[in-house]
């Protein structure tokens, strides 16, 4: 589902090189753990950002390598 890949709020790069590992609440509600790991996040343990703060009218787009499920 889509809805669980859109996080409330707005998080650049910069907060996650100022939080090295945390949680992140979808709009479906669900927890997503993230972490970084040799300067890339990597999402619920596998899932990882290959291109990032890519700027949208609605806010800010990560690219990630995989699919997140609830």
């Amino acid at each position: 589902m889509l809805i669980n890949h859109i996080v409330v709020g707005e998080y650049t790069s910069a907060y996650f090189s100022e939080n090295a590992s945390g949680t992140l609440t979808t709009y479906s509600g669900e927890e997503i753990a993230f972490e970084v790991v040799d300067g890339t996040v990597v999402l619920n343990g596998a899932v990882s950002v290959v291109l990032a703060d890519l700027d949208a009218s609605n806010g800010v787009v990560h690219i990630i390598d995989g699919v997140l499920l609830p």
